[in-house]
């Protein structure tokens, strides 16, 4: 029995033939050999078997690819609208024609906007775009010069967290008119601290220290230095002693802050610099709608006497914003026209204006 290679790898067997003349003989010779001929490579010829183009992988684009490749090389009308996944697939382009840009298979994934509590949206620009990431507020520990900067000027180094940048733009004004320097140093939910790189790692910590560093440089400098510290004291100084499920996510900074905050007081309190202290501000508490009233101080301002005596032992001179916003039983809710609020702990920089007498005596020799 013969079995011509009519398919590489697969043979085909021919019926049994019984020969009976001759010519029966030859015509079955001839009818093998054509067979052979026929179904033979031709020698020097690849032995393998040419395989169907493998299916475009569209997992990436979500639609199907139109299967074969061309076999003839299209014109730049029929190049196709979608991309090859790989460059080996790409039709070549024409010697001398502008390539087609590839277009983008997905659109980019937005980039998510955090909020922070600390850190509340506003329409008012509080310091210079440079100084902030993607929110108004810094995103990282860095030193922000919001005035053009002299050596012989006096300079105000103002630190803290969301507390002290929503005073930011009565702190401008206060240190224009009296032609001083100002550089912040400023972080949501971060107060003035001074940790160790043993205690703590991570931006709070990063911002302490350069601020430190940045104030000891004026001082061996024997330039005049005012440090403005401010933060939402009552938060950082008796969280723990307040189980409020609302605050716990800033439990940690309280608990560094029992560590670390007093530290930058006594610091401080050695080296030849004027402190000011931002006294307590009023605010509305979590879950509080923007009132259209004014309401009562002291719902406000709680502890209201007992934060002011811890201030008062810490710092040569505070700011109290609540002198402005407040009267001996009511606090505003509008100044101007504008919400007092920004959300229900800060107060709105749109009128923070309204406190810049009150910066200009604190800095007034």
């Amino acid at each position: 029995m013969l079995r011509p290679p009519l398919d590489p790898g697969q043979n085909i067997a021919l019926p049994k033939i019984r020969p009976r003349t001759l010519r029966t003989r030859s015509a079955l010779v001839a009818l093998v050999a054509l067979a052979m001929l026929i179904g033979a490579p031709p020698a020097g010829a690849d032995d393998s078997v040419p395989q169907e183009p493998a299916p475009t992988d569209t997992a990436s684009s979500g639609s199907p690819e139109p299967s074969p490749t061309p076999t003839t090389e299209p014109t730049p009308e029929a190049m196709p609208t979608e991309p090859s996944p790989t460059p080996e697939a790409a039709p070549e382009s024409t010697p001398g024609a502008t390539p087609t840009p590839e277009p983008t298979t997905e659109d980019p994934a937005p980039v998510p906007v955090l909020v922070d509590t600390q850190q509340p949206p506003t329409p008012v620009a509080v310091l210079p775009r440079r100084c902030v990431g993607a929110e108004v507020m810094p995103d990282h520990a860095r030193a922000c010069r919001v005035l053009a900067f002299d050596r012989r000027r006096p300079t105000v180094v103002v630190w803290g967290d969301s507390h002290s940048w929503q005073q930011t733009p009565a702190i401008i004004a206060a240190a224009r008119a009296a032609r001083l320097n100002l550089v912040t140093f400023q972080l949501g939910a971060c107060p003035p601290m001074l940790l160790t790189a043993n205690e703590a790692s991570g931006e709070c910590s990063e911002i302490g220290r350069l601020a430190m560093r940045f104030i000891k440089a004026k001082v061996a400098d024997r330039r005049k230095v005012i440090v403005v510290l401010g933060g939402y004291w009552r938060l950082y100084r008796d969280l723990s002693a307040r189980p409020d499920p609302a605050l716990f996510s800033l439990s940690q900074q309280a608990r560094l802050w029992s560590l670390a905050g007093d530290r930058v007081f006594r610091s401080l309190d050695r080296m030849p610099v004027r402190t000011v202290g931002i006294g307590q501000q009023p605010t509305l508490g979590y879950g509080t709608a923007k009132p259209t009233a004014d309401l009562p101080r002291a719902a406000v301002m709680p502890d209201e006497a007992s934060e002011r005596a811890w201030l008062r032992k810490r710092v040569d001179r505070r700011v109290e914003p609540s002198s402005v916003l407040c009267g001996p039983a009511t606090c505003r809710t509008t100044v101007g026209g504008r919400s007092t609020y920004l959300d229900a702990l800060h107060i709105n920089p749109a009128v923070s204006g309204i406190f810049t007498p009150l910066y200009r005596a604190a800095f007034r020799p």
